[in-house]
């Protein structure tokens, strides 16, 4: 159906004062750590569930870690369903495919400013502009 609210619980981040040569390993990735029922008092929403996950960009050498945790609002007809699969420690392949996306575009935005806080590299490269020309 559709997300329908998000909010981020916890934001830990560290710089270690190492010197490091060579390549820096970085690896980020989402997970769900519990789903819930939520009441939700706003519009007559019904049938929300609550996806609190978190995400973590982890360094090798370990030159710092950062750590967010949140909550994704997701309303959807299938409530009962997708607790019955919690309960089993499953998930439903496309509301998770949905939510992991919208997490991952969150908490990275997230993550490349607080790494460039705290002089650490992004988890994510960007494109350069350079004035050479290809010849």
């Amino acid at each position: 159906m559709a997300i329908v609210g998000f909010n981020f619980t916890s934001i830990e981040a560290r710089a270690e004062n190492k010197k490091t040569q060579g390549n820096v390993d970085i690896n980020s990735a989402p997970s769900i750590d519990n789903i819930t029922k939520k009441d939700v008092e706003f519009m007559g929403m019904k049938d929300v569930l609550s996806f609190e996950f978190t995400f973590s960009t982890k360094y090798t050498p370990n030159i710092g870690k950062i750590t967010i945790s949140g909550e994704v609002l997701y309303q959807t007809d299938k409530v009962k369903e997708t607790l019955d699969l919690w309960k089993e420690k499953k998930l439903d392949p496309k509301i998770t495919t949905e939510v992991l996306n919208f997490v991952l575009k969150r908490c990275l935005t997230k993550a490349i400013t607080t790494a460039e806080d705290l002089r650490l590299p992004t988890p994510l490269t960007f494109p350069v502009i350079t004035d050479e020309k290809k010849e």
